[in-house]
């Protein structure tokens, strides 16, 4: 069972298949630093063995979900696996209740506030990965905005930090029942965007029109990136 240390991050051991794929689970000790904003695991406790080295950080924000693989075909008994931008990592737990207690202490580590548009200045769906909220959205020359009402954003994500902003086509965990979604990746986050009309040519107008003021905000000067190339699935994951 994962236990809180007295500096209030969830701790415990775990078995990873570091290498997706390999079928082969070591066992590692976890440290989810909800401050530091940081998933850690060791070779053992550095807490008791203090010369044992990190084997690998990830940051609680490019994590998008965490899940029990048992609706899919389980690795191994009591597995979950962490759907990460960059890939998946598969875990193995002592017990049931370990694997619901890390489950649902990573996805509470790892909530992420998304949005949601229709067109610019039109009222939308916000997700915050377990809630989603009517908000009101504004595409401008410099960043996308969403308010709770017409006046103070609540957050602006400026064009700059944007990466790629795409149709959202792998899914998981509660997006699955999500149409006309897509995401738009930052450095920091990965926010999910669901359009709250049922035609999915809202969401691709919205997906053209932030990615024409991203070609405007860099010039016609600079390096073009291309926002429209498709990522593995399990880059999503």
């Amino acid at each position: 069972m994962p236990y809180v240390d007295r500096q209030n991050r969830v701790c415990g051991f775990l078995d990873i298949e570091e290498k997706e794929g390999s079928n082969r689970f070591q066992r590692r000790y976890f440290i989810l630093d909800t401050q530091g904003n940081t998933l850690l695991w060791y070779m053992d406790n550095p807490q008791v063995h203090t010369n044992t080295h990190i084997i690998l950080p990830v940051q609680t924000h490019m994590i998008s979900d965490v899940e029990a693989t048992g609706k899919q075909k389980p690795k191994t008994e009591f597995c979950f696996v962490i759907n990460a931008v960059s890939r998946r990592y598969f875990l193995q737990a002592n017990d049931a209740a370990d694997l619901r207690d890390w489950v649902i202490a990573l996805n509470k580590a790892t909530k992420i506030t998304v949005s949601t548009p229709t067109h610019v200045a039109s009222n939308q769906l916000l997700h915050s990965r377990k809630s989603w909220k009517r908000r009101f959205f504004m595409l401008d020359n410099n960043s996308v905005s969403y308010y709770k009402c017409e006046t103070e954003p609540l957050r602006a994500v400026l064009l700059r930090d944007i990466q790629k902003v795409h149709e959202c086509l792998v899914k998981s965990g509660d997006l699955l029942m999500r149409d006309n979604l897509f995401e738009i990746i930052t450095s920091s986050r990965v926010f999910y965007i669901q359009v709250s009309t049922d035609t999915p040519e809202d969401m691709q107008g919205w997906i053209r029109d932030i990615e024409g003021k991203i070609q405007d905000f860099r010039g016609p000067g600079k390096v073009k990136v291309d926002l429209n190339s498709t990522y593995s699935s399990d880059q999503y994951y």
